[in-house]
């Protein structure tokens, strides 16, 4: 019998019971691009969540006083941090006694919750009475914190006649991925010399799982541009918010299209949505309701809508490509709604 010496350049033993699964070791270089990939969702994008421009001949002008105008909501996902808007406003002449300016107002929840007001922002002033065209219009950015995987509801005020031309919002994501909060892993998995444990990998799933669940696609977002430009609705039949005696979805009907393969689980025939609407029961004791709907028929329906506010429900929409619109309805007996807003965005 003789012994040997095993050689330095020789592979060392794997332990099966930590780094060995159905007989395979983890290859790190997967490991590693798993990483950065994850991360990289985490933290390198940004995600329009609301967008609306007036045309030129149809400026929205607030009122002299304190005016709430347009509505949206959304629910930031993990890493986020900080809610931007891109916001354009159209010159004043001076004729008002105060300068006039907007601001956001932002309220965690979708009911109660605190709120957190932007800085006021105004246009510039002319001696004389402004063109409303582009180089006389006013281009800025104003933003406030936010809490990551929160709902937030947001109104636009105006105040002394100010004029509103657009404004986008755009959730921002912390570009340094954190390990401490959910849907980021460490940066250092994987790296040589460091073990790979079935807990790294089960962090893996469970950060992707986090990001798709609360970071998918925010799908639409309307509001009108104020309550009494608002359409209502007195009647059993569903009428479109944006058009009224319109009651079907077709190629020439107003409503908004959504691409939505590849966006279901694996094992899923459909894509779960959030759906969220403001709107008020003004006439009546009778139930009132706002339905999601296509050509195919309603997906998802809201009712039991009484005072002023935001109504939520979750359900799913079809996988590929389907054009929806935003119907509302009541039972009849002298019952009215009004639909001031309206989201959809991917949820799980």
């Amino acid at each position: 019998m003789s012994t040997h010496k095993t050689p330095r350049n020789y592979p060392p033993i794997i332990e099966s019971n930590r780094f060995v699964r159905n007989g395979v070791p983890v290859q790190a270089a997967l490991v590693r691009q798993l990483v950065e990939s994850t991360n990289h969702s985490a933290g390198r994008r940004e995600k329009v969540v609301f967008q609306k421009c007036k045309q030129l001949d149809s400026i929205l002008e607030s009122d002299t006083a304190d005016t709430e105008l347009w509505h949206f909501g959304f629910h930031s996902g993990y890493n986020a941090f900080r809610l931007s808007f891109d916001y354009v406003l159209a010159a004043w002449s001076g004729d008002e006694v105060d300068p006039p300016y907007c601001y956001w107002a932002v309220t965690d929840g979708w009911t109660g919750g605190s709120t957190v007001n932007t800085e006021n922002f105004s246009s510039q002033r002319k001696s004389t009475v402004p063109s409303d065209v582009p180089q006389e219009f006013r281009v800025g950015r104003v933003s406030v914190d936010i809490e990551p995987n929160t709902a937030y509801r947001c109104v636009l005020h105006g105040v002394n006649d100010a004029r509103i031309v657009s404004c986008s919002a755009v959730v921002v994501y912390n570009k340094v991925a954190d390990d401490a909060d959910t849907g980021v892993v460490d940066q250092g998995l994987g790296t040589m010399g460091s073990p790979i444990l079935s807990a790294h990998t089960s962090d893996l799933v469970a950060s992707v799982n986090a990001l798709w669940n609360r970071n998918a696609v925010h799908l639409f977002s309307w509001s009108s541009d104020r309550e009494s430009a608002s359409l209502t609705r007195a009647g059993t039949s569903q009428h479109s918010i944006w058009a009224a005696g319109v009651t079907v979805v077709s190629a020439i009907t107003k409503g908004f299209t959504v691409d939505t393969t590849g966006h279901n689980r694996l094992t899923g025939t459909s894509v779960p949505v959030f759906m969220a609407v403001r709107a008020e029961r003004t006439v009546g004791s009778g139930d009132a309701s706002v339905t999601l709907k296509s050509a195919s028929g309603n997906h998802i329906t809201i009712s039991g809508i009484t005072t002023e506010g935001w109504y939520t429900t979750t359900g799913t929409i079809p996988i590929g490509e389907t054009k929806f619109a935003f119907h509302h309805f009541t039972d009849g007996a002298g019952t009215t709604i009004r639909t001031d807003a309206a989201v959809l965005f991917e949820y799980a």
